[in-house]
């Protein structure tokens, strides 16, 4: 007798039961859910209510609506499943880590190496089931010796309405090469057992049944060289499958690591200098970790719990990726400075968020002139560069970083981009202008003018009179016509560089009006 290992659980109506299951009337009225497959509108699952109306998958919703007019239906919702299917891993995780989903609506679980901790088998099963039964889905469940078995005995209970779930009780000829004949002792399941289950091509599945071929059993009665010459070796492949012979690879998920360290003071504290010390323990064994994974963070995550059952939480977070303990220590002293401890800390936990892979690094170059090496000084630079984001960034927050990087456009606005510079390098260079533009620069200010010849000789801007000593120009700038930007509405503009008696050196320029009047504004200051 073959060991049974795998344990099935079969949701038939995941994805009703998705979307319907907090509804009051679920279990007394039609529902079900539809999706669009080749332009047309089609039911993918129905609730039981819904089956025994004569509801099933894969008709059309008009269809389903002239059967059962009081259906009540809704579109399929995928990421829902998704999430139901990944709580689903995460409640098998209890009896067994190895456990995955085969799509669309079973989750596998092998229990290889578990049933010794529940006592036996049976135990196991009863407790895997009443476990499951706690969370108000319908499932099936199956026991074998390998998925597509376990999945089987799980759909045909299904079939049949047990309640008990079902065992696989079949033995395997491992001698035969070229066939597999089975007898009805051993392999009475399977001639309850449809077609379907060996997850076939459409075309295959209708040429099956176009030779009268109802179930499994009948299929592995038939040599497998016959089988070769008109099906594909998926269907081989899978008939050894599902009676021992060929063992089946299982993509069980895994775990996601998660990086954390946590400690507990003897007594509660509420100094800065020991809450830094500890701080500074967990960081380093924190970083340890990670380097011994080949990993890398952005960000810390602290959390202080007090002993008013409160907590406090602050970040240190760095501009790259890194597992050096140093770096981030620095930027925490700064951090536990800020934090104000109005109750003493009875324990500290600390979280690696923004994790990745770190490139591995050469720490000794081996260059003989390491001051003159431009390559270290290019490192250093960098470092430093870095190191100060960091540092102002957990000081002031990284949103408020920011630096002007050139662009190439003759609209004095557009001439910069404004940059984060927590996530972008400074250019190395910035083109030189033939053109003198002024160091600030700020939203056109209308001026009143109160003498005038060529250029405005005496105007007001802010309740102060300037009196021009002197003025350059014009420069001629027109608005991009390709673009409707409501500042320049005004039309052309002719800027002006003046000079006043007071020393004042302005920008100024005339808007010659086009879908709005013009006049003479203010734009910068060279000073």
């Amino acid at each position: 007798m073959i060991n049974n290992n795998i344990v099935c659980l079969w949701f038939p109506y995941l994805s009703v039961e998705t979307l319907f299951h907090r509804e009051p009337f679920f279990e007394e009225k039609p529902f079900a859910v539809y999706l669009l497959k080749n332009k047309k509108t089609i039911t993918h699952t129905v609730n039981y209510v819904a089956e025994n109306m004569g509801l099933k998958p894969l008709i059309s919703l008009d269809e389903a609506y002239t059967l059962c007019p009081q259906l009540i239906a809704k579109e399929r919702d995928i990421n829902k499943e998704i999430l139901v299917l990944e709580n689903l891993i995460r409640l098998g995780s209890k009896f067994t880590p190895l456990a995955f989903v085969e799509k669309p609506d079973a989750l596998i679980l092998n229990v290889k190496g578990c049933v010794r901790l529940f006592n036996n088998e049976k135990e196991l099963l009863d407790q895997i089931f009443n476990y499951f039964k706690q969370t108000g889905m319908t499932f099936f469940l199956g026991f074998g010796n390998n998925p597509i078995t376990a999945t089987a005995l799980a759909k045909l209970q299904a079939k049949e309405k047990k309640k008990k779930y079902l065992l696989n009780e079949i033995g395997a000829n491992k001698e035969s090469k070229k066939s597999f004949s089975i007898t009805p002792e051993k392999y009475s399941f399977l001639k309850k057992t449809p077609i379907s289950i060996l997850g076939l091509s459409k075309m295959e599945l209708e040429e099956i049944e176009y030779l009268g071929i109802d179930s499994i059993y009948e299929l592995a009665n038939i040599p497998y060289d016959q089988l070769a010459l008109r099906f594909s070796p998926k269907l081989i492949s899978r008939l050894k499958q599902i009676t021992g012979i060929e063992i089946e690879l299982l993509p069980y998920k895994k775990k996601n690591c998660h990086f954390s360290k946590s400690i507990r003071f003897p007594e509660p504290s509420g100094f800065d200098k020991e809450i830094l010390i500890t701080c500074d323990r967990l960081v380093r064994a924190l970083c340890n970790q990670l380097k011994a994974q080949n990993k890398g963070m952005k960000k810390i995550e602290f959390i202080l719990y007090k002993t008013d059952n409160t907590l406090h939480k602050f970040k240190v977070r760095k501009r790259q990726l890194s597992a050096d303990p140093k770096k981030f220590l620095a930027l925490l002293e700064l951090k536990i400075s800020q934090v104000k401890i109005d109750c003493e800390i009875e324990s500290i936990r600390i979280f690696a968020r923004d994790i990745d892979k770190l490139l591995p690094s050469q720490f000794n170059l081996n260059i003989q002139n390491k001051k003159d090496s431009f390559f270290l000084k290019t490192l250093e630079e960098k470092e430093k560069y870095e190191n100060l984001i960091s540092h102002l960034g957990n000081k002031i927050g990284f949103d408020q970083l920011i630096y002007l990087y050139p662009s190439e456009s003759h609209i004095p606005e557009k001439s910069t981009q404004t940059m984060s510079a927590a996530y972008s390098l400074p250019t190395q260079s910035r083109p030189s202008s033939k053109i003198y533009r002024p160091i600030l620069l700020f939203k056109p200010q209308k001026i009143q003018i109160v003498e005038y010849r060529k250029i405005p000789e005496i105007f007001v801007w802010k309740n102060r009179k300037y009196n021009v000593l002197i003025g350059i120009g014009p420069e001629r700038i027109s608005p991009e016509w390709w673009l409707d930007d409501p500042n320049w509405r005004t039309g052309l503009r002719d800027y002006w560089k003046i000079e006043s008696i007071c020393g004042s050196k302005l920008w100024l320029f005339e808007a010659k009006g086009s879908e709005k009047k013009g006049g003479w504004f203010i734009h910068g200051n060279f000073i």
